[in-house]
């Protein structure tokens, strides 16, 4: 299987880079854990089915070089491209996306586990939107969390945006995590589309479930734009102070990232 794999690399990347196993794939790519052939430490290969002249791969290397000074985000080593394909060569994260952890809590994350976690998620947010850009899909499955060093990093920004202060017109994003605006195929603004989707985020590791929730997606965009939320009797009163903050449908009085954290469901004792 690894040499199967190893045959996915481009010429190129294969003369620098060895593939160990599959970790991950989206629309456009397919994400690999692999070794540097000079000193043999760990990397992150994402191969991106496009060239590196699509626009969107462009904003992506960006965004990219733009943080790679922040602990929240994979630094990016290299970019190799050919044959209409992109390599990234990213920094390899230890530890599994927050989906996997949230796994090992069948009724949600207890609240003082999951609080600097949500913390650290906003603190994140915040050095993305004071850069202006905008991830447009946090998700569970798109931060890596290291419970040892309770540490976490926001990865895969093909979605992302750079001049964030303009409105949005494209749909991104994944179904669960779009914010009403999205559903209802209006201009949005993309930091406030990043905070709704860090609540239900939030939702997901507190209740092990999302807030909206259906198998057919008209039934979940209706449920979106409604924004009826049901909260389980084992929140706290601050938690659902919380949520209802950022699950809030009208776009204008949504809280900034920034303001989230001085909310005291965040502020850690």
């Amino acid at each position: 299987m690894t040499n199967q794999l190893q045959d996915t690399l481009s010429p190129r990347v294969a003369e620098h880079y060895t593939i160990e196993k599959h970790i991950g794939e989206g629309e456009w790519s397919h994400v690999y854990k692999g070794y540097s052939l000079v000193d043999n430490s760990p990397v992150v290969i994402k191969h991106i089915r496009k060239p590196c002249s699509d626009p969107q791969v462009q904003q992506e290397i960006e965004i990219l070089n733009r943080l790679k000074t922040s602990r929240y985000f994979s630094e990016l080593y290299q970019v190799f491209s050919e044959n209409h394909s992109t390599f990234l060569i990213l920094e390899y994260i230890p530890g599994s996306d927050l989906f996997q952890y949230l796994e090992q809590f069948p009724h949600g994350i207890p609240e003082y586990t999951a609080i600097p976690i949500i913390r650290q998620v906003v603190e994140a947010l915040v050095e993305l939107h004071e850069e202006n850009i905008v991830h447009l899909d946090i998700k569970l499955e798109n931060i890596v969390y290291n419970p040892n060093t309770n540490s976490l990093k926001i990865i895969d920004f093909g979605f992302g945006a750079v001049d964030a202060d303009k409105p949005i017109k494209a749909c991104r994003g994944s179904m669960h995590y779009i914010c009403p605006q999205v559903c209802m195929r209006i201009p949005f603004d993309g930091k406030k589309a990043d905070v709704w989707a860090v609540g239900v985020l939030s939702y997901a590791l507190l209740c092990f479930s999302y807030p909206f929730d259906a198998e057919d997606s008209n039934k979940l965009s209706w449920l979106i734009k409604r924004a009826k939320v049901d909260y389980p009797r084992h929140l706290s009163a601050s938690a659902v102070k919380f949520l209802q903050a950022i699950l809030n449908p009208v776009e204008s009085t949504r809280p900034s990232a920034q303001s989230l954290l001085t909310h005291p469901f965040l502020i850690l004792n």
